[in-house]
């Protein structure tokens, strides 16, 4: 299945805005990357944020993204974040500030 044309700019925004996370991806396989991250989206979008799935889904990504694992730093978490809203923004015609805050 075709990943959101937003997950592509996504990925081609966050890489080329900080040299640090553009060699972080040098040796990733980016498809499979852009299906992890739509999977991820899907799943926070279709449950509960309080629900068990999410809670266990989002304590999963956040021990792989640890310092102790992947060693992502936590400054990098805003970049990504903003990263994806900028993404959001340009291909989703609905996106407000309401969606932005959420």
């Amino acid at each position: 299945m075709e990943t959101p044309a937003f997950i592509d700019s996504f990925y081609t925004k966050f890489i080329s805005e900080n040299e640090e996370v553009a060699k972080m991806f040098v040796n990733t396989d980016m498809k499979n990357q852009r299906t992890m991250l739509k999977n991820s989206l899907m799943i926070l979008m279709t449950t509960s944020l309080d629900s068990a799935e999410s809670q266990s889904h989002l304590e999963m990504i956040g021990k792989s993204h640890s310092r102790s694992n992947y060693n992502i730093k936590p400054e990098l978490y805003d970049k990504w974040l903003n990263c994806l809203i900028e993404s959001a923004k340009l291909h989703d015609e609905f996106f407000d500030l309401s969606s932005e805050t959420a």
